[in-house]
């Protein structure tokens, strides 16, 4: 049925406004299950609560004030003191 509006969109010259590919990837679940990280690296997920109560006082410190660069560390190796 998609394709059919879009077959008529493109007969009246319109572009469409979502191509067939964001369309397939559109209407898929995408949903995983984290059980495999939980179990052999010990992932413990929070809640969406949990982690907005962590990060949002975070966004509201003063920019210029804090050092927002994002660092990432090899797994297994401790982080370097800044």
């Amino acid at each position: 049925m998609g394709y059919w509006f879009l077959s008529l969109d493109l007969k009246q010259e319109n572009l469409p406004l979502i191509s067939p590919p964001t369309v397939h990837v559109l209407r898929h679940q995408w949903e995983y299950s984290c059980e495999k990280a939980k179990t052999e690296l010990g992932y413990n997920p929070r809640s969406l609560e949990d982690g907005l109560k962590e990060v949002l006082p975070w966004f509201e410190e003063p920019w210029d004030s804090c050092d927002r660069r994002v660092r990432f560390r090899r797994r297994g190796t401790v982080p370097h003191p800044h």
